[in-house]
């Protein structure tokens, strides 16, 4: 059963300045229940309470509820949150790779340096970064992290220690994504976990986790089980570990449908567009959602692999950043027109607009919060902006 459908204002509810673009721009977005995280490629990370920022009609980055530090010399690329909201880890350039925890819980803003990820390379970019509950050795439970970037290499790493617990080898070139699959095998206290990572050489890899039991002092070193061949750079992966499926979308605007667990390809989506595809999502439903460089949004039924609908949605902007309200059956979608917009899946009608081009210069990332409250990172008067909207039902 739908839930009631929601309103939304078309301007902010409430708005922070994180920095101006001459200062840095920004390079990821995740909404946690309780703050929003941003990275800059100036090194710094924004972290904001959203109890704090619902209230005032504006917070900045010196106000409480709102923090901004400069964690890293270098540029910052990407951020993984833990479920509980208490920690994350935070990947850049230099081989900068660290923990982090919000040190009075996680209604804070404060944050404290936990851990450092000794042992990438100077040169090394981290583009990739999952958390994962695992098995170790003697049975003891642990959250591991997945790291990747611009050398290819591929790691495994314990977060309560910092030790890199595996090494996947067998990757060239930049990794631009990855992921894991999880099920569970034949022994009902085993479970299968697969790591796949792809990038600039047109490689999917994939290999399997199962030999992290016999993890001792040295890292293990670890060979893929399969190589999957795309047409060329691998631009998104979206898992589907239900069903054993892999989606994997190219510069050249190749999309396709794996089998994980035999490597065959079950479809080939491709089309004669051929601008590069950089979102992908799955929702529960088996539906594929696409946003691509030509400002298209293509959705697929992966039941029978036919295209349910082609949306011109950003005109001839790039589509950037996507993001579902499920329940809603609604897309949200940022574009580099300097647009927010959200669109009605079944119909592939518009539904609102929330920024205008005279309102925004260019829209980088977008998201929503448990509430369905939406956010988004967009450049006003050449600053970056962070604005929520408030979702209410009608």
């Amino acid at each position: 059963m739908l839930e009631p459908p929601l309103l939304f204002l078309p301007a902010p509810s409430a708005t922070c300045i994180l920095s101006t673009i001459t200062e840095g721009v920004p390079t990821s977005l995740h909404v946690t229940s309780t703050h929003v995280l941003t990275t800059l490629s100036n090194g710094r990370l924004s972290i904001i309470s959203l109890g704090q920022l619902r209230h005032p009609a504006s917070v900045g980055p010196g106000n409480e509820g709102a923090g901004s530090s400069k964690i890293s010399p270098s540029g910052l690329w990407t951020l993984a949150a833990h479920p509980s909201g208490q920690w994350f880890v935070v990947g850049g350039i230099g081989g900068f790779l660290e923990l982090w925890v919000l040190a009075d819980g996680v209604g804070s803003a404060h944050i404290e340096r936990r851990m450092v990820f000794a042992g990438l390379a100077e040169q090394e970019s981290t583009r990739v970064l999952r958390i994962f509950p695992a098995a170790l050795p003697g049975g003891q439970r642990a959250d591991l992290v997945l790291s990747a970037g611009r050398s290819g290499e591929v790691r495994i790493w314990d977060s309560s220690s910092g030790k890199c617990l595996a090494v996947l080898e067998g990757m060239v070139g930049m990794v631009r994504c990855g992921g894991l699959f999880e099920w569970e095998g034949g022994d009902p206290h085993a479970t299968v976990r697969k790591v796949v990572a792809a990038g600039h050489e047109g490689v999917i890899r994939v290999w399997d986790l199962k030999d992290l039991s016999a993890v001792g002092e040295t890292a293990l070193a670890i060979r893929p089980e399969r190589q999957l061949r795309c047409g060329g750079i691998v631009s998104a992966l979206s898992l589907d570990a239900i069903r054993g499926r892999l989606i994997s979308a190219g510069a050249d605007g190749e999309l396709k449908v794996w089998d994980v667990r035999d490597g065959s390809c079950l479809a080939d989506l491709s089309g004669t567009n051929k601008a590069l595809i950089s979102r992908l999502q799955l929702l529960p439903d088996n539906t594929l959602i696409a946003g691509d460089a030509s400002g298209g949004i293509s959705i697929w039924d992966l039941h029978t692999f036919e295209q349910k609908m082609s949306i011109c949605a950003h005109g001839s902007a790039a589509v950037v950043s996507i993001a579902c309200l499920e329940e809603q059956r609604c897309l949200l979608t940022g574009g580099s027109d300097g647009m927010v917009k959200l669109w009605d899946i079944a119909s592939g009608s518009l539904v609102k607009e929330f920024l205008t081009e005279d309102a925004a210069s260019a829209v980088w990332q977008v998201g929503l919060t448990k509430e369905n409250d939406i956010v988004a990172l967009f450049e006003k008067d050449g600053q970056v902006v962070l604005g929520i909207w408030d979702a209410q039902p009608e």
